[in-house]
């Protein structure tokens, strides 16, 4: 899938805005298929919100994505990262405390309906938190949980709420999560470093003590841009601790740098692609 879908990024990146809208769009149905090959016969307008981004029917390949998901998968078929995240929860849920819970972020909301039920079928109990997920003030008439009390469940020590699944896009700032939990699974990722980074601090935050061990653990499918994703994501964050430390404050760049930054995990994903090639 990725052999077919990267030669297309490879002829079509061109500079101008709807050719990057094409490549966008093809480099999430790559983090799809990294991840969950059922996504792909989703519309892509559905999981394009984070990115704050329109993807036309004309720049998504739907027809072709649905033939190329029936070559590769059945509709009963379980996600492989679904099943190493099950494994990796059972390893922790028997722990007491903190260290017994754990949140899984996932940037898409199939994916986290998806492995919500998966994990319900197989005995893990767990809520998820996305847009969809009411706040206090909009609480509605069908009895769903809102934010408020699934994070308060999550803090409760006696509760058996031990496993929540977020968008790191929908989980504000504001909410803190380290004094209930130390372990994180990352379902999937993209190349954005800010929520990424966001999402690490909820479980690592001043006030943490000294000796509390945070875990972060990355799923990352084979021959994929999983790995490209990993690669960039450090880079991004050794970069922007670095800014920090720096107490350099860079204004009126934020465009450009933006501009440069995709324009560089285009070219490191090509890259990427044409060394396995001749590898």
């Amino acid at each position: 899938m990725k052999n077919r879908l990267l030669p297309k990024i490879d002829r079509k990146y061109e500079g101008d805005t709807v050719a990057k809208r094409l490549v966008k769009a093809r480099l999430v149905r790559l983090m799809q298929s990294a991840t969950n090959v059922h996504l792909l016969l989703k519309p892509l307008q559905e999981h394009m919100y984070y990115e704050g981004s329109v993807i036309s029917e004309a720049e998504d390949d739907d027809q072709l994505l649905a033939n190329m998901v029936k070559e590769y998968a059945s509709s009963d078929t379980i996600p492989p990262k679904f099943v190493a995240c099950k494994e990796l929860l059972n390893s922790f849920l028997k722990l007491p405390g903190p260290e017994g819970k754990v949140i899984v972020w996932s940037n898409f909301i199939h994916n986290i309906d998806s492995l919500s039920n998966y994990l319900k079928t197989q005995g893990i109990h767990n809520e998820v938190l996305y847009g969809a997920t009411p706040v206090e003030t909009e609480r509605d008439q069908d009895g769903m949980k809102t934010r408020e009390q699934i994070i308060t469940g999550f803090h409760d020590a006696q509760s058996p709420h031990k496993v929540i699944i977020a968008n790191p896009y929908a989980v504000g700032e504001s909410i803190s999560l380290h004094h209930a939990c130390r372990n994180a699974i990352y379902l999937d990722r993209n190349y954005n470093a800010t929520p990424f980074i966001q999402s690490k601090d909820r479980i690592h935050r001043y006030g943490l003590g000294k000796d509390a061990k945070v875990n972060y653990h990355y799923l990352v499918s084979k021959d994929s841009i999983d790995l490209a994703i990993h690669e960039a994501l450090a880079y991004k964050e050794e970069r922007m601790q670095m800014l920090i430390e720096s107490e350099e404050i860079l204004l009126f760049k934020v465009y450009k740098n933006e501009e440069e930054e995709f324009n560089a995990d285009i070219a490191e994903l090509i890259r990427i692609y044409h060394a396995e090639q001749h590898s």
